[in-house]
């Protein structure tokens, strides 16, 4: 397995944490961070798979394939779309 002492990482959000276990680091991220720079701020209230997607983009974040404003374009929108149902 490959530590993260061992290759260089690219995070342009710096969501980046380790955990030791057993004198063995390994590397996740962190979703909270996107929420509390104001990236995702709903976070809690995006689809669990909206949120795998996300933490998908941050751990395959590379600057090139996968840029940071890949993770941005996740973010929810406002829909223009208004209802055709009548109330």
């Amino acid at each position: 397995m490959t530590t993260d002492s061992a290759r260089k990482v690219f995070d342009p959000f710096n969501a980046r944490a380790s955990l030791t276990v057993e004198g063995e680091t390994f590397g996740y991220y962190k979703l909270s961070t996107l929420a509390d720079k104001g990236i995702a701020p709903n976070l809690a209230k995006l689809p669990y798979s909206i949120r795998i997607l996300l933490e998908a983009v941050l751990r395959n974040c590379d600057g090139f394939t996968v840029t940071s404003r890949s993770g941005t374009r996740l973010r929810p929108r406002r829909s223009s779309c208004r209802s055709s149902r009548r109330g």
